[in-house]
Order: structure tokens, then C-alpha cells, then sequence
């Protein structure tokens, strides 16, 4: 059985997200360039700041989680990000100010605790803002 990367990219022009899986949509990646085309036309440019994988994995609620999205253990919020040293996906705790966490996404949704996804940081940058 083999998975398929998913990848999201956001248009922030369009503001709106440009996903992997759907029909007519190519993410292409190489010399030239890393884009995203839909009927062969170029529609985006693809950059790490506007790109995020799906992590593999589904919240609660059945929502499947990428990169950048934003969600709720309890009342404490967390954003997903990706941990290049240990190369997995991690939960950033709200007013961190590294990636360096103790609570790997694999735990907040495989059982306790409980992880809500409530936006992301593409269509959502309010929920970024930390309350001082």
C-alpha cells in the first residue's frame, strides 16, 4: 500500500488554497521553477511560505491536518509545524518562541490529549497574534 503526498498551497491573492488532489490541479516541481497549474496554466509560484503537507494524520473532528494549522489541546492553542532536526511533524505551544516542543502532533491525535484544528495560519493570521 503506498501514500501519495498531499500538499496544500495558499493563494493569497485569491485567498484561497490550491490542494494536491484536486482535479486539474498540478503542483510541479523543477528546474525551472516549483508552481502550481491548473489546466496547464501557471497559477502560483510554490514557496515554503506558501506551502504545507498534510501530516498524514486526522483531528477529532475527522479534519485532516497540515502544516501551518492552527488548533486547540483543551483551551491551550497550537499551531503544526514541521521539526527539521527530528524530521516529524510538532505542536508549537501559543506563545513559544521556538519550534522546540515536547508534544509531537502523533500523540494530540492519537488518543490524548484531544487536538482541534480551529483555523490555519494562512486564512486565520488573527489566531497567530499573541496576547501580551
Amino acid at each position: 500500500m503506498s501514500h501519495r503526498i498531499k500538499l496544500r498551497a495558499w493563494d493569497a491573492e485569491r485567498r484561497c488554497f490550491y490542494y494536491s488532489t484536486q482535479p486539474g490541479v498540478d503542483f510541479v516541481f523543477g528546474k525551472m521553477g516549483d508552481g502550481v497549474y491548473i489546466d496547464n496554466l501557471l497559477r502560483l509560484d510554490l514557496t515554503d511560505e506558501n506551502t504545507s503537507q498534510f501530516t498524514g494524520v486526522e483531528d477529532e473532528n475527522g479534519v485532516e491536518v497540515c502544516e501551518g494549522d492552527i488548533g486547540l489541546i483543551g483551551t491551550t492553542q497550537y499551531t503544526v509545524c514541521w521539526n527539521e532536526a527530528g524530521a516529524f511533524f510538532d505542536l508549537a505551544w501559543e506563545n513559544s518562541t521556538d519550534m522546540d516542543t515536547d508534544l509531537l502532533l502523533s500523540d494530540a491525535v492519537n488518543g490524548f490529549p484531544v487536538f482541534e484544528v480551529i483555523g490555519n495560519r494562512f486564512e486565520n493570521p488573527e489566531l497567530l497574534e499573541v496576547i501580551s
